[in-house]
């Protein structure tokens, strides 16, 4: 079975299953609000577009779009955005006058979210329409929880999808060798508050900071899995979704990152290069003495 196969057997949505979801939705007692926080930085228009267009098409609606411009040089992205805000009154933007790079436009993204929850979107990337409705039933099912996150796949330019990642359950183990909480991750917000947010410092790899740094306030228990694929990855040239070694400077964030998770919890280890694949991390634990 290709996955364009698999895709048309077990990943589109039907009527049927529409229906489905809007009927579990309505029988929530509380549909919590989500916040999409979407940091932009001269963007490709298209593909911006194509974001936007995703979290409107959402079948769950009680969402916001939190979009921040990290003070673009293409002058075409403000009246864009300015166009996308007037034609939703869901979006909200907020247009910095100094360029602070992902982190920073990421906080300022925070600062405008009102929901209990939060959802990571980058501006080359989309949501799977039922994403929040997922989202929604799976925090509905567990209220306990704090962090949620997906499955995802890759999409090309023409929007072709590949590379199917299908996730296994929280394991902590696992995660230290790779990021795997993103696309899709979604954390309480007072949770991203608590910790101050993204960390400045961490581009490349902030989001696997920020996931670290968040999974050190939790129990195993309330970090839920939802095995199905509701992220976009785009494949852009120069992105690590279309070439990993792209930008080696993050994976040397992701280790400082670990590195500085594994102090802080006191743990007698060292995260390092793995050395069948330089993209992920191997945690070198010392002998006990």
């Amino acid at each position: 079975m290709t996955y364009t196969d698999w895709i048309a057997q077990y990943d589109t949505l039907t009527p049927a299953r529409r229906d489905n979801l809007r009927r579990e939705i309505q029988e929530i007692s509380y549909q919590p609000p989500i916040s999409i926080l979407l940091p932009v930085y001269n963007a490709n228009l298209n593909f911006l577009e194509e974001a936007i267009t995703s979290a409107r098409r959402q079948i769950y609606d009680k969402w916001e779009l939190c979009i921040v411009d990290d003070a673009s040089t293409d002058r075409r992205v403000r009246p864009f955005l300015e166009d996308a805000g007037r034609s939703d009154r869901r979006i909200k933007l907020l247009f910095r006058e100094k360029n602070g790079q992902v982190s920073a436009c990421s906080n300022s993204a925070l600062t405008l979210a009102s929901g209990e929850w939060c959802a990571l979107l980058d501006q080359d990337d989309a949501l799977a329409e039922n994403a929040l409705a997922e989202i929604a039933c799976a925090i509905a099912r567990d209220p306990n929880i704090s962090i949620v996150y997906s499955d995802e796949d890759f999409l090309d330019s023409l929007g072709a999808r590949s590379n199917p990642f299908f996730k296994p359950d929280w394991n902590p183990e696992l995660f230290f060798g790779q990021n795997y909480l993103n696309h899709l991750g979604v954390y309480r917000t007072v949770l991203l508050r608590e910790i101050g947010g993204f960390r400045e410092g961490f581009e490349g790899s902030q989001d696997y900071d920020l996931a670290l740094r968040c999974i050190a306030r939790l129990r195993p228990d309330q970090i839920r899995h939802i095995p199905r694929i509701l992220y976009r990855w785009r494949m852009v040239a120069g992105s690590l979704a279309d070439q990993p070694d792209a930008k080696p400077y993050a994976r040397h964030a992701a280790r400082r990152a670990l590195n500085s998770h594994l102090c802080e919890r006191g743990m007698a280890a060292h995260a390092e290069a793995c050395p069948e694949n330089p993209e992920s991390h191997r945690v070198i634990y010392e002998p006990p003495t």
